[in-house]
């Protein structure tokens, strides 16, 4: 079976237009967590909220990237409690060491196509 040129372009347009695709240009999502939660990475930008302290799962922190490409991801705590990313095979932390973002910190994750790697971390503390 062939398909046309338009049938092709038509077929692009439609994928570059999923709401994924969309998302990963500039959008903020807010993401209320609880224990052993798992962030989806859908916005290059997720703001954190908890009702008490808790930490990431401990096999996966965060789903893989939604591309093949470089995706970047910056975790934001916007609560009064503490979050805690666990390093694991899908996240590579700096050192090894889990990461506890307290209120208004920061982390900065590099989706590399294979894994998220720390690209940089902010404390406001």
């Amino acid at each position: 079976m062939r398909i046309t040129r338009a049938e092709l372009i038509s077929f692009i347009d439609d994928i570059e237009n999923t709401s994924v695709d969309r998302k990963l240009v500039g959008d903020a999502i807010v993401q209320s967590v609880g224990s052993d939660f798992t962030i989806d990475p859908v916005a290059p930008i997720v703001r954190l909220s908890a009702t008490a302290p808790v930490s990431s799962s401990v096999t996966t922190a965060v789903k893989a990237g939604h591309t093949a490409r470089y995706q970047s991801l910056v975790l934001v705590n916007i609560g009064a409690n503490n979050i805690t990313i666990i390093n694991d095979a899908l996240v590579k932390l700096r050192g090894a060491a889990n990461k506890i973002l307290g209120t208004d910190d920061s982390i900065l994750l590099v989706w590399d196509g294979v894994i998220w790697r720390q690209a940089s971390y902010e404390s406001d503390n």
